[in-house]
């Protein structure tokens, strides 16, 4: 069998849809600022980028 770490290809993602949430939610509670909107967007950009997805859907 081939090896899944080599060739270039993706991470697979080991959290879940529901734990990515939850995950976000107990960041937005730490961050109380009139910011958080700015906050929340590069919490996003930054999971999108570790995913590798560009958001375009």
């Amino acid at each position: 069998m081939s090896d899944p770490d080599k060739g270039g290809k993706k991470k697979e993602c080991l959290m879940t849809e529901q734990e990515l949430y939850e995950m976000l939610l107990v960041e937005d509670d730490r961050f109380h600022d009139e910011g958080r909107d700015l906050y929340m967007d590069e919490v996003i950009k930054k999971i999108r980028k570790d995913l590798e997805t560009d958001g375009d859907q």
